[in-house]
């Protein structure tokens, strides 16, 4: 209380157990035909994974699928394995072992879901990423370059696809 830092306090506070630090950094739909989730279609999904940890390798990276409830898409296969991960920023990818989505065929285009992917790993590593996608093409898509955005509609307008400029960025 008195601002004089309890150093005995501060070292007890870090955990004893030394875990990899991994972050779900994207999906990527359908990673070897056009990349994307279409209606009727039966589609495989990998997950991109960052290892943020500046000293632990990732091994026995292994993940689940589910997708949150709804008319059109659900999950066939669930499972899904992940190569080892450096420490400081290696990247990996499921695209050889990749989870299966079917979609139903009268799911209408833009229509939006969330996967909930499941990461675990060897020493207890456990995290649960939301991750929203859509069914075929978005009503609208936003590209990010540098400092620069350029919001694209489905119908080829450049910026907000409502007046009002609640829908696109």
């Amino acid at each position: 209380g008195s601002g004089l830092i309890d150093a005995y306090a501060a070292v007890m506070a870090v955990p004893l157990a030394v875990r990899p630090d991994l972050i779900c950094m994207g999906a990527v739909p359908d990673p070897l035909g056009d990349r994307v989730v279409d209606p009727g279609q039966t589609t495989p999904m990998a997950f991109m994974l960052y290892n943020a940890s500046p000293n632990v390798v990732a091994t026995g990276v292994t993940a689940s699928l589910a997708v949150v409830a709804n008319p059109y898409v659900t999950v066939v296969d669930a499972a899904g394995a992940f190569p080892n991960l450096a420490p400081s920023g290696m990247f990996a990818n499921n695209i050889l072992n990749p989870f299966t989505l079917q979609v139903a065929a009268g799911a209408p285009e833009g229509y939006r879901f969330t996967m909930l992917l499941t990461v675990q790993a060897s020493g207890g590593f456990q995290r649960t990423f939301d991750v929203e996608w859509f069914v075929g093409q978005p009503e609208w898509r936003t590209h990010y370059t540098g400092g620069v955005s350029l919001t694209v509609t489905d119908q080829g307008i450049i910026g907000f696809l409502s007046d009002d400029g609640t829908e696109g960025d």
